[in-house]
């Protein structure tokens, strides 16, 4: 305590008593002692966050993701929502290149040849297939590792966010694709008949041949790495620019809020309809369901 109370009735002296009472009644003292949640329902935030408080860590992401995909600004909205579509749109670019270079390798035995060509003259199936399971791998990596972030009550740490888009951006467009094409490139050559081959006899040369695609993307590594990293960093900005718009309206306005909320419970936003998709997946949708712990 910061002034001593008297323990007899002879010290007693009333303006000592005043000023201690003073004191102790100002809830700026370091004498007060104030626990988190009295803190939340005292604060001068919305009185939303006093009940996002009392969410545990999945609720909150259910809650805030039903509000952002009905934010009222469109601008705020978009910049939240938009980079992952970025990230798939790049993942789809950058796979394409790689399965190129891949396909010209195994099938025209010519890596140098020009991506046109290459599409043109190769089979389609490990292009599309690359293409395909890029685009679903960075989304439910973004929903997992990226947006449970920005989902949460709590401030994310900036930093974190962006490597963890730019990683799922590198791994889901450039790694993936370059060790997992040429498995697909191998058994659509092992179907065609006037294809010649050396069979894979060992568990070495069947790991062994995902370092094929590795040889054969060595020159465009530079190009494809960096378009994941400008479209990864851009889009985490954009997210954490979006949700700090967003997240400070609902301090001062709690209409837009509620303006989102009953939206919300008009139709099944597209994001919902995709995950909804996905989980009926046999490998994707355990991931969706799953919640990783992210403390």
């Amino acid at each position: 305590m910061a002034s001593k109370l008297p323990n007899n009735a002879e010290d007693f002296d009333p303006a000592a008593f005043w000023k201690a009472s003073i004191k102790l009644n100002d809830p700026k003292s370091p004498d007060m002692v104030q626990t988190v949640i009295g803190g939340k329902f005292n604060s001068d935030r919305s009185a939303i966050w006093s009940t996002l408080s009392m969410m545990n860590s999945n609720e909150q992401v259910k809650f805030i993701s039903k509000i952002v995909n009905y934010w009222p600004n469109d601008l705020e909205r978009r910049a939240f929502n938009w980079p992952v579509h970025l990230n798939v749109v790049s993942c789809a670019i950058t796979t394409s290149l790689v399965a190129a270079k891949v396909n010209s390798d195994f099938f025209l035995l010519d890596k140098k040849i020009p991506f046109l060509e290459s599409i043109r003259r190769c089979p389609k199936a490990p292009f599309v297939m690359g293409v395909y399971v890029s685009g679903i791998t960075v989304y439910v990596l973004n929903q997992l590792y990226v947006y449970n972030l920005l989902f949460k009550e709590t401030d994310p740490c900036e930093s974190c966010v962006l490597t963890r888009s730019i990683v799922c951006g590198l791994v889901s467009g450039v790694i993936m694709p370059m060790v997992s094409v040429p498995y697909l490139s191998y058994y659509v050559m092992m179907q065609q008949k006037n294809m010649k081959f050396p069979p894979v006899k060992s568990y070495i040369e069947f790991a062994a041949l995902s370092f094929e695609g590795v040889k054969a993307c060595r020159r465009i590594l530079p190009l494809v790495f960096g378009i994941q990293i400008l479209a990864s960093a851009g889009g985490a900005y954009s997210a954490l620019w979006g949700r700090s718009r967003i997240f400070k309206t609902m301090d001062v306005d709690p209409e837009y809020m509620q303006s989102a909320l009953r939206q919300s419970q008009k139709s099944i936003p597209l994001k919902e309809r995709v995950e909804g998709f996905l989980q009926k997946l046999p490998v994707f949708g355990s991931l969706v369901n799953s919640e990783p712990d992210l403390k």
